[in-house]
């Protein structure tokens, strides 16, 4: 039997030679970031001797920054260097800032731990941001669409799955080497913790010059974030200062005398985009917590499991464990279960993948109930572990392939850094929350999360139905 024309084509259309290589350093990128990241936590509070809300709230406050460095890199990227060498630059200023971090960190030096560890992780920040603001978008570049859109969509499975994988690698590894390597003299070894982040950063650096005859560069022809800058600043100042007397549509069309008019239709899908994002930080206000006060809330908790004692930060690593576990499987049963439901689309997953998030704080806040009360095992968490690496996976595959997908063509990196960005926000509200210490219970906090987490569902059924309205309105002309 012959196949068909679309089959042969469908065929062909592998994934271009290109993506291995950002895969690659998609999970090394996340070894070493998310290395260093890990143990940050318990370096502040045994090392630098702050208190648990304390050491919190500035955990948060470095992710937040690592969060919202990405948009800064995809600004700098589509505006200015180009993609490529804002990677090759992202991974040297990673292995510069975390060094800084490295050597501040033994002890028999006294060096000015603080002081060098705010430093590194200023530099290492802006590295990460260079990295995560640009590889999806840089894979996404490798793909031709609408032809290759399985593909693309596919890929940010795919890259998920990398994603987590060095998530898992750095949360099971970096933990042993912080405790069960002894060095300079102290009971555990923090510098070799650290180092490890540089070898996985430096074989970062090999793998995207390895690949560099097979990339797609897409030129930088213009800097789009100055000029939207400027259409948006001139459209409010013709607008509010009545400079012109004729009534526009829509408060970005006052710009039509000083620019073009696909500026001004690319400006308003980004606009249209973002509001759809306002409701996410709430989402990732809670789920960031469990690299936080899940840590503590193990740390409460019997870690003895017979042949091993899982220390308090490994259980972090449960998510990636769950998440590569999940990541098939939501592919190949659950998203055509939910299409043939109708229900498949990229909203209905985005607040599915919420509504998961609420059901695991549920079970966090009856585990805490009960570890007040008694000394229970660790592996209690398990659950609300899993079903959160469920909703995580579910809503930043869709997440993504919307900003992308949607993204007029010169910002889809900006709009996939904006993705961060709300990862970014959301760990400001935890860093805010925990450091005003507003509430006497860790149950109360849990549960004011939640309820939030409620509303901000309904606030993005509203937004993400106003946004399909907008679609429909858009001229044939400026599709």
């Amino acid at each position: 039997m012959e196949e068909s024309a679309d089959a042969v084509t469908e065929k062909k259309r592998r994934f271009p030679k290109s993506i291995p290589f950002i895969l690659i350093l998609s999970l090394l990128e996340r070894v070493s970031s998310i290395g260093s990241s890990s143990i940050l936590l318990l370096y502040m509070y045994q090392k630098l001797h702050f208190d648990e809300s304390t050491s919190t709230a500035l955990f948060h406050t470095n992710d937040f920054l690592i969060y919202f460095s990405p948009i800064v890199g995809a600004i700098v990227a589509e505006s200015y260097f180009g993609i490529f060498k804002t990677l090759v630059a992202g991974t040297l200023l990673f292995l510069t800032g975390i060094s800084i971090v490295a050597v501040g960190s033994i002890g028999v030096l006294n060096l000015p731990a603080i002081p060098l560890t705010i430093f590194g992780l200023f530099i290492s920040i802006f590295g990460v941001g260079c990295l995560r603001g640009n590889l999806s978008a840089f894979g996404g570049n490798q793909f031709k669409l609408p032809e290759d859109s399985k593909n693309l969509q596919l890929f940010f499975s795919v890259q998920f799955m990398f994603f987590n994988g060095g998530a898992l690698l750095s949360r099971i590894f970096s933990p042993i080497l912080r405790q069960d390597v002894k060095c300079f003299g102290s009971d555990d070894c923090y510098p070799v913790a650290f180092g490890m982040t540089l070898v996985t950063m430096s074989l970062g650096f090999l793998t995207i010059y390895a690949g560099k005859r097979h990339y797609v560069h897409r030129p930088v022809t213009d800097n789009v974030f100055m000029k939207v800058c400027g259409c948006v600043l001139y459209s409010l100042r013709m607008k509010l200062l009545r400079m012109s007397k004729e009534q526009k549509s829509h408060w970005l069309d006052y710009a039509d005398t000083k620019y073009d008019q696909k500026l001004i239709e690319d400006t308003k899908k980004l606009f249209r985009i973002l509001k759809v994002f306002i409701p996410i930080p709430i989402f990732w206000s809670v789920f960031m917590q469990q690299n936080s006060r899940w840590v503590f809330q193990a740390a409460r908790m019997d870690g003895d499991i017979g042949f091993y004692t899982i220390k308090p930060d490994q259980m972090i690593a449960v998510n990636p464990i769950s998440s590569i576990l999940l990541s098939p499987f939501c592919s190949k049963y659950l998203y055509p279960f939910l299409i043939r439901i109708k229900i498949g689309g990229m909203f209905a997953r985005i607040n599915i993948g919420k509504f998961l998030c609420f059901i695991a704080f549920c079970i966090a806040i009856y585990v805490e109930t009960v570890i007040q009360e008694h000394r229970i095992s660790v592996l209690w968490l398990v659950p609300q572990w899993i079903i959160l690496a469920l909703s995580e996976n579910i809503l930043y595959v869709a997440l993504m392939n919307f900003a992308y997908s949607e993204g007029p063509v010169n910002m889809k990196a900006v709009l996939t850094g904006c993705v961060y960005t709300t990862m970014a926000i959301g760990n400001l509200l935890v860093t805010l929350i925990s450091g005003a210490k507003l509430f006497s219970s860790q149950v109360y906090e849990f549960m004011f999360f939640n309820v939030m987490l409620l509303i901000a569902m309904g606030v993005f059924s509203l937004l993400a139905n106003d946004f399909k309205k907008s679609q429909k309105k858009i001229p044939e002309t400026v599709l």
